[in-house]
């Protein structure tokens, strides 16, 4: 069974958010996708919520798959606790 609700990001786990993002920064665009969706992941397994929803904006708009995937894939870690839906 998973969690009954989503944990409260730490002092430690925003530093560590905020000193990831900032090299996710410093990353050409081009390669930035897959850090991104790996900070959005970091981000909901602490239960930071609004970086999640901030970091969501970054992922390319054309492109259907990732930021669904992605939206998704943060509310269920950070609702359950799990990395994957259990069906």
């Amino acid at each position: 069974m998973g969690r009954s609700l989503p944990p409260t990001p730490t002092e430690e786990d925003i530093a560590a958010l905020a000193e990831a993002h900032a090299k996710l920064l410093k990353t050409p665009r081009a390669k930035s996708q897959m850090p991104t969706v790996e900070l959005i992941e970091q981000a909901a397994d602490c239960g930071h919520l609004s970086a999640v929803l901030n970091l969501l904006g970054d992922l390319p708009a054309h492109d259907f798959n990732h930021r669904p995937k992605a939206a998704f894939s943060a509310l269920w870690r950070a609702a359950t606790g799990h990395y994957q839906a259990q069906w």
